[in-house]
């Protein structure tokens, strides 16, 4: 894939090359497409992957509210003290908050999984990632997004 950028970013009135090479029995050939690039909006979401932590969280939830940001609570198979606590979180912010619970738990890795997936399901560019136990201080979350606004389609780990 060849693209034109200016900074990581494309500039405007760029155009996405695809180059994609069909293979069929015995001979293959290159096909190119062009695809229009406009900037990227960000439709952000907030992940939060929980296994039996639910101590806190109805504080930080408060924190992220403020942001304005939609909420996914992912329930990695919490014990069911945990799973009733997030499933009463959820209907109490039912406005902004979302519960999608696994039915066993796969680590957190497999949550984010899981969480990664509803969120493309729902129509998000993007995922702002935030733990369970309360060491992400949610005052970052604008900074965060002024990041993303900025490099799109970066990686950004804080």
């Amino acid at each position: 894939m060849k693209r034109e950028t200016s900074m990581g970013r494309p500039s405007p009135g760029a155009r996405l090359t695809f180059h994609v090479s069909r293979l069929t029995l015995g001979s293959s050939r290159l096909v190119s497409r062009e695809f229009p690039c406009e900037p990227m909006s960000l439709r952000t979401l907030i992940l939060i992957p929980v296994y039996n932590h639910e101590r806190g969280l109805a504080t930080m939830l408060d924190g992220l509210r403020a942001s304005g940001l939609p909420c996914l609570l992912v329930d990695d198979g919490s014990e069911p003290g945990c799973a009733g606590a997030l499933a009463e979180m959820a209907r109490a912010h039912a406005d902004w908050l979302t519960l999608v619970t696994r039915a066993a738990n796969g680590g957190k890795g497999a949550a984010l999984m899981t969480g990664f997936a509803e969120a493309a399901r729902r129509g998000y560019t993007h995922v702002l990632q935030i733990d369970a136990d309360g060491q992400h201080d949610t005052a970052d979350i604008p900074r965060f997004l002024a990041a993303a606004q900025a490099n799109p389609e970066a990686l950004i780990l804080g």
